[in-house]
């Protein structure tokens, strides 16, 4: 019996630590699966309308503007859209990023303790999983930035890392600058020429043209919606949201025995800051740049990776959400509503576009804040954005995120309906308040809005991020106007 257990083969600790890895990256996956914000429901309206044969079109009547901010996003879950249902299409396919994301950091780390720490490190970051399948383009921007870096550190290389690097120029705005700054490093490092660098520039270059020709502008309405207000008010904002993330790059190119490899992770950084940051909880812009930390940690001086590591605690996910994510497993119960980005203003906006369908004709002109739930749901109504993404003449106007807006604009659109919000639990019957947004306000107060526009009497309370209530207040135009 003896000479039998001798010769038995014990199970590697690695792999061991890789197998409990996955199981809490699916399980991770289960709790976080219903999570998802309005903004991913603006890709889905434009890609219901291309698989509707509409084309790249906010409202399939009105001139095209770019409203979204991942090209590559919007047609994937168009091509996705002409089978399944968008929003779970999203879902699946955010997964399956993360799942390319998991393999490329596998081949990338040689197998050790160190891997091992580095992957488990990685996937307590709070920020993956809620928005991993949250419906937005994050997942995909990670993936294929961890697929391009080896292009810089190895010569010889997969066709996969050059379609990975083109990809990923028509992922987000600020991409084609990685794409340019990875291709210059590549040529430093190994001075060698291939028609491969045309096939990595080739989707951005197209794109652009496309995005000229189509919507008649060189740059996404999103950059101009998000990203053209004050520098000074950008660079602080952007420091507050991403300043902390410094000291693991510093660490990184400091201390890297291959400098180059860290340039476009400290690049991305910068873009970030200089763009103010993001408002959505969870660091969703940090998610690529934290993934390129622990990439690229393997390139530091031993004594030095762990440091990084402990770096990423800050972004980790509270020990009580770790005990609800296993307790999912045999309670069933999931990410609390009161943890989404926006509460249940999903499910609310769903019921309020059934009352909408019940009252008035397709066709009918809506105004709207939150640009994202609602306008999916109305996929075959017309749409003012009060939030200036999807707006040409709005995104222009002066100021930085959420700070455009135009009531006088928006009245001279003659919307059918308006639909305001307010911090008020609507069974206090208080009223309208108009406290959720400037924009709103302004356009309440308005004298026109007043003589032109009458409530109805039913209001849509919803749950918010984090407990207490809001309300979704419906604005008719008065007949005969």
């Amino acid at each position: 019996m003896s000479e039998l257990n001798s010769h038995q083969k014990s199970v590697h600790p690695y792999y061991l630590m890789m197998g409990a890895l996955i199981m809490w990256w699916i399980v991770s996956a289960l709790f976080f699966w219903d999570h998802m914000g309005d903004d991913a429901y603006i890709f889905f309206r434009y890609a219901e309308h291309l698989t509707t044969g509409e084309g790249l079109r906010w409202n399939s009547d009105m001139p095209a503007v770019e409203g979204f901010s991942s090209p590559l996003w919007v047609l994937c879950l168009g091509g996705g859209g002409l089978w399944f249902d968008i929003p779970n299409f999203a879902r699946g396919f955010g997964m399956l990023c993360l799942v390319g994301t998991f393999f490329e950091l596998y081949r990338a780390i040689k197998p050790s303790r160190f891997a091992g720490l580095g992957l488990w490190s990685l996937s307590l970051v709070m920020g993956l999983h809620y928005w991993g399948t949250a419906g937005l383009e994050t997942p995909l921007y990670l993936w294929l930035l961890l697929a391009s870096l080896p292009l810089i550190s190895t010569s010889s290389v997969h066709l996969w890392n050059w379609i990975a690097l083109g990809l990923l120029g028509i992922t987000r705005p600020e991409a084609p600058a990685l794409v340019v700054l990875v291709l210059c490093l590549r040529w430093f490092r190994f001075r060698t020429w291939s028609n491969k660098y045309l096939l990595a520039l080739a989707p951005m270059l197209g794109w652009q043209l496309f995005r000229w020709w189509y919507f008649g502008d060189w740059l996404p309405n999103t950059y101009w919606a998000k990203a053209s207000g004050d520098l000074q008010v950008r660079l602080l904002s952007g420091w507050n949201y991403a300043g902390w993330l410094s000291f693991p790059l510093v660490i990184g190119i400091w201390k890297s025995t291959d400098k180059l490899v860290w340039i476009p992770s400290i690049a991305l950084w910068g873009i970030v800051v200089a763009g103010g940051g993001d408002w959505m909880w969870h660091h969703r812009l940090l998610i690529p740049v934290l993934g390129t930390v622990v990439y690229l940690g393997w390139t530091v001086e031993k004594r030095w990776r762990y440091a990084l590591l402990v770096s990423l605690i800050p972004y980790w996910i509270k020990p009580s959400m770790i005990w609800a994510i296993l307790n999912c497993v045999w309670t069933g119960e999931r990410l609390p509503i009161t943890e989404f980005q926006e509460g249940d203003l999903i499910v609310v906006s769903e019921r309020l576009a059934d009352d909408i369908r019940q009252v008035y004709p397709t066709g009918s002109l809506i105004a709207i804040n939150h640009a994202g739930v609602l306008p999916y749901f109305l996929s075959d109504y017309d749409f003012v954005d009060m939030s200036a993404l999807n707006d040409r003449y709005l995104a222009r106007l002066e100021g930085g995120l959420h700070q455009k807006f135009d009531a006088e604009y928006v009245l001279e659109q003659q919307p059918d309906l308006v639909v305001l919000n307010s911090f008020v639990d609507p069974q206090t019957d208080t009223g309208y308040q108009p406290n959720y947004w400037e924009g709103e306000t302004a356009l309440f107060v308005h004298p026109r809005f007043k003589k032109e526009y009458v409530p109805i009497a039913k209001v849509w309370r919803r749950v918010r991020h984090g407990g207490g209530f809001a309300s979704i207040w419906l604005f008719q135009r008065r007949k005969g106007l």
